[in-house]
C-alpha cells in the first residue's frame, strides 16, 4: 500500500504510477576535425509527474488523513503551493499489508505544473495531472577577507626564447642584426665579433658558422666611424661590399681625388683599399 504526501495534504487515492525523470546536462560539441565530443555534467533537478484522481464521491477505497473533503478542498491546496512560492516535501510512503512501514522517499520539490481535467468518464469526479520538480536549496555566502584592500598578486611566468649555440650567416645578414635578433641588443656584436676571432666585425661571410653566447653589449674599438648597421654583405661576392651613406645614388668605382673618394674614405677605415673596388653608394 502506497500513501503520497503533497506538504500535510494527503492524496485521496494514490497514483497508478509515478514518473521520475532524471535531466541530462551532458554537452556534446562538434572538433575542427569533425569529430563530436560528449562534455560529462552533473545531472540535472529530477522532475517528478503523475495523475491522480480527486473524488466527490466518499469511495470505500479512498483515504483521508481525518475526514471526507471535496475535490475543490485539494484543488485549492495545489494553488496555495503554486502560488505561495515556496518548496515542500514530496513523500512516498510504503507500507506493508499489515501497515507496517516499510521505506519512504522524502523529497524537497516545486509544483511546477498541473492541470485540472473534468471528463464525462468520471462522472463528478476531478482528475489532476501534476509535474513537480527536485528543490536545490541556493544562498549568498559572505567570505571575509583576511587582508582588507589588498590586491592579490598573480605571478606570471614568462616563457624564456631559447637561444641557439651556432647560427650559420644568411645573405643580407650583418652581426649587428644577429646579435640584436638572437641576444636583444645590436651591440653585443663587438664582443660576439672577439667570441668568435673575427677581427672586423663589420665582415662577414654567407655560409660562416658563428658560435653564440649571451655577452656583454660594448662600443666599436678603434677609429672607424661606419655604422655596423649601414654594412651588410652583398649576397653574390665576398669582395663587394655595400655602404649605405648620404651620397647622390650611384654605382661607379672610385678614383682617388674625388669627393666620393674622400667622403666613402673617411666612413671607412676598415676597408685596406677602396681603389677600383666595385662599391654600391646609396
Amino acid at each position: 500500500m502506497y500513501k503520497v504526501f503533497l506538504s500535510d495534504m494527503l492524496l485521496p487515492v494514490t497514483p497508478s504510477k509515478i514518473v521520475t525523470k532524471i535531466k541530462n546536462q551532458n554537452k556534446s560539441i562538434q572538433l575542427l576535425n569533425e569529430e563530436e565530443i560528449n562534455l560529462i555534467k552533473p545531472a540535472g533537478l529530477s522532475e517528478f509527474s503523475f495523475t491522480c484522481l480527486l473524488p466527490n464521491v466518499r469511495y470505500p477505497f479512498a483515504m483521508y488523513d481525518s475526514e471526507f473533503r471535496m475535490a475543490e478542498w485539494y484543488t485549492e491546496k495545489l494553488k496555495t503551493l503554486k502560488n505561495g512560492k515556496y518548496a515542500f516535501p514530496f513523500i512516498v510512503a510504503r507500507m506493508s499489508n499489515k501497515g507496517e512501514m516499510m521505506f519512504h522517499n522524502d523529497t524537497i520539490v516545486t509544483l511546477e505544473d498541473y492541470s485540472i481535467t473534468e471528463d464525462c468518464d468520471n462522472g463528478v469526479d476531478l482528475v489532476v495531472d501534476v509535474t513537480l520538480k527536485n528543490y536545490q536549496p541556493y544562498g549568498v555566502v559572505i567570505v571575509p577577507f583576511k587582508n582588507k584592500g589588498e590586491a592579490v598578486k598573480k605571478s606570471v611566468r614568462m616563457k624564456s626564447k631559447t637561444t641557439p649555440k651556432t647560427y650559420t650567416v644568411k645573405p643580407g645578414d650583418t652581426l649587428w642584426k644577429i646579435a640584436k635578433e638572437l641576444l636583444g641588443d645590436g651591440s653585443k656584436c663587438y664582443n660576439l665579433a672577439k667570441l668568435n676571432n673575427i677581427s672586423n666585425p663589420n665582415l662577414i661571410r654567407v655560409g660562416q658558422v658563428l658560435r653564440i653566447e649571451d655577452v656583454k653589449p660594448s662600443t666599436p674599438s678603434g677609429s672607424s666611424n661606419v655604422s655596423l648597421a649601414n654594412k651588410k654583405l652583398n649576397a653574390n661576392s665576398s669582395k663587394d661590399v655595400t655602404l649605405l651613406t648620404s651620397l647622390p645614388s650611384s654605382n661607379k668605382a672610385l678614383v682617388p681625388g674625388t669627393k666620393e673618394y674622400a667622403m666613402a674614405k673617411s666612413l671607412s677605415n676598415n676597408i685596406p683599399s677602396i681603389t677600383g673596388s666595385k662599391i654600391c653608394v646609396r
